[in-house]
């Protein structure tokens, strides 16, 4: 793995900022370590360990990132998560089930995601017609 050395004009420019994103790694910048010279490596923020369920913001895999392990009801609106999710990737060993809810007598509308299985892009996915996609209409997931 490479690591980066950060000048002190470029940890100015990106004030505030906790993760610096390449395309193959995310590097937290911190104070100096004696193993990594002032650059502590951290997981790729579009990654998804193996086990867990994790949808991102944006396709394939980029902006923020929310990840759940065990099974049950994922009521999105309760952490902010409604209508917000662009990607996901089920790297459950059981499926799970992306859910519209809708009101009144009109049926929720559901989208099942099999176990490892990657959906970079929920804008590629139709939903009920070629009308319209799946992105940013999923309020609460199912993870049996």
């Amino acid at each position: 793995m490479r690591f980066k050395r950060y000048t002190t004009a470029l940890l100015t420019a990106v004030a505030g900022a906790a993760m610096l994103t390449t395309p193959a790694t995310a590097e937290a910048v911190t104070g100096p370590t004696p193993q990594t010279s002032g650059v502590v490596v951290v997981a790729d923020l579009s990654e998804c360990t193996p086990g867990w369920l994790c949808v991102w913001e944006y396709p394939n895999r980029q902006g923020d990132r929310y990840s759940r392990k065990s099974a049950g009801t994922m009521e999105l609106g309760g952490v902010g998560w409604r209508d917000r999710i662009s990607s996901v990737w089920n790297r459950r060993n059981a499926s799970v089930t992306l859910v519209d809810s809708r009101s009144g007598v009109v049926p929720d509308v559901t989208l099942p995601v099999p176990a490892g299985q990657l959906i970079p892009d929920l804008g590629d996915v139709k939903y009920l017609s070629n009308l319209a996609d799946w992105n940013n209409k999923v309020d609460k997931i199912i993870l049996k």
